[in-house]
Formats: structure tokens, sequence, C-alpha cells
């Protein structure tokens, strides 16, 4: 299937993943690890998040910051986070842990956002 759209912009000039010959078997692996990502990985993270922040609740609004310090309290997460996306990241790419669990992340030479998600439960909850 080509889209002429998508082809005119594509920059990897290797075939589409549904273009391989092994796409069925890739395709039903990319379902499981998904499916196990996004139905149980994911909720129980954000279950276990929202158990042990839920004392963190503000109900009066009268102790909420100010504007500035909103601002500069989410620029610095933001980049915090992305400082410890990416040595988690590099870390990911020594041996012994990308052969145990950052391979799964690589099994598709692909950009494409639904084949990015396919990840290892741990590799997700490391960067959850």
């Amino acid at each position: 299937m080509k889209w002429p759209f998508f082809e005119k912009y594509k920059i990897d000039p290797s075939p589409w993943p549904w273009e391989l010959a092994n796409w069925s078997d890739l395709r039903w692996f990319l379902a499981k690890s998904l499916a196990l990502n996004h139905l149980v990985t994911y909720p129980i993270l954000g279950y276990l998040q929202a158990y042990y922040l839920h004392t963190m609740y503000i109900e009066d609004s009268d102790l909420l910051p100010d504007h500035y310090t909103i601002a500069s309290q989410i620029l610095f997460c933001i980049l915090i986070e992305d400082t410890y996306f990416y040595f988690a990241h590099r870390l990911l790419h020594w041996k012994p842990l990308y052969l145990m669990i950052h391979k799964i992340h690589h099994k598709f030479p692909h950009s494409i956002s639904f084949l990015a998600t396919s990840a290892h439960p741990l590799e997700v909850a490391s960067c959850f």
C-alpha cells in the first residue's frame, strides 16, 4: 500500500513495515507488546502513581503558588525529565540491558509512532 502524500515526505529508504515478508509475525509481536503495555503496565503504574500521590492534593486554591513559580517549576521538570530520559536511554544501549530489555524497542527500524511504543514492560516502567 503506497500513499503518495506519505511517500513524498518519507526519509527512510527502507520499505514500510507492512511491505516486509515477515509482517504477519511482526504485527502479532507488536499487538502483544502494545496490549501488554497499554492494558497492563500503564494502568498498574498509573494506579500506583495516583495511590502514592493522592496526599499531595490541594483543596484550598489560596495555597497554590503564583504563575511565575508554576511556569519555572514546569520548565525545571521538563529539563529534568529530558535529561533523565536521555541518560536512561543511553544506559539501555549498554549491551546487557540492550539484550535483555531495549532490543524489543529496536525490533522495528522504522520511525512510525505506534512502532516506537513497542517496548519491554521494564522499559515502560522506567520512563513512566
